[in-house]
């Protein structure tokens, strides 16, 4: 994980700065073989489905277009990813032919000062079996492009509240508003908004809510780690590791309990 942007601490809570425009688009490369990435993945993983997402153009001054899900993984999962990403770097930007779709994730900080975690399932599309805050993406479709300000409610609010919402099951009026700490590329480039979000609920509440969320499929389980504790393990073995003797007190889906969608 590499992060690119870290908001200042005075900066914090205010309005982000950045421009929308679709013309900040990937360059085309290799369209054929995107489409035969896409064509795989859907074989393998029978809930996806494409859908326009918002793309990363540029982090200094912040330039935001539009890509799509299919774009993705036709560019960041593909056997392609290390020669288009090569293309870009030559040109002086890594990203221009990568779809580079903007995701968005959560430091849910639970009342009793507590952040949760949830295990990816084997269900979704990546990192399969890896912890992480509720996470997602921003959606075009939810917003009216041609209105700055509601492109900005749905890439910095709208949108990681939702997410919170449906994979964690809590409601959005036990939500603060999200507060935008920074971007971070994964392994394949793909950035992630961060925030940071309050929420009024305490850990037995989370976990009740938890099991019966709309998107229920998508973790298998949850991890309620103390905010000390994840401040200690920067100094020490990575926290957040998959072990079946440290994973005796989370709570664990019964297959039963999971929720079926298109």
């Amino acid at each position: 994980m590499r992060v690119v942007c870290v908001v200042k601490a005075k900066d914090l809570g205010k309005e982000v700065a950045f421009e929308f425009s679709a013309t900040h688009a990937r360059k085309p490369c290799f369209e054929e073989d995107i489409e035969a990435a896409w064509a795989r993945k859907k074989a393998a993983k029978s809930r996806l489905f494409n859908a326009s997402k918002f793309r990363l153009a540029n982090v200094d001054p912040l330039r935001i277009g539009l890509t799509d899900y299919k774009d993705y993984v036709g560019t960041h999962l593909s056997a392609r990813f290390a020669e288009l990403r090569a293309r870009g770097a030559k040109e002086g930007d890594e990203l221009a032919y990568l779809s580079a779709a903007i995701g968005c994730e959560a430091v849910l900080r639970l009342a009793d000062d507590k952040l949760l975690f949830l295990r990816r399932s084997t269900e979704v599309a990546t990192y399969a079996g890896y912890f992480n805050g509720p996470s997602g993406h921003a959606e075009p479709s939810k917003c009216d492009l041609t209105d700055p300000a509601s492109v900005r409610k749905e890439l910095f609010e709208t949108s990681i509240c939702a997410e919170i919402a449906e994979e964690a099951g809590v409601s959005l009026r036990d939500l603060a508003r999200p507060i935008f700490l920074g971007i971070m590329l994964d392994a394949a480039l793909k950035p992630d908004f961060l925030f940071l979000v309050d929420c009024r609920l305490t850990e037995s509440q989370v976990r009740d809510a938890w099991i019966h969320a709309e998107e229920a499929w998508e973790s298998d389980r949850a991890l309620v780690v103390p905010v000390s504790d994840v401040i200690a393990s920067w100094c020490g073995p990575h926290l957040l590791r998959d072990k079946d003797d440290d994973d005796k007190d989370d709570d664990v889906k019964d297959p039963g309990d999971k929720v079926e969608h298109d």
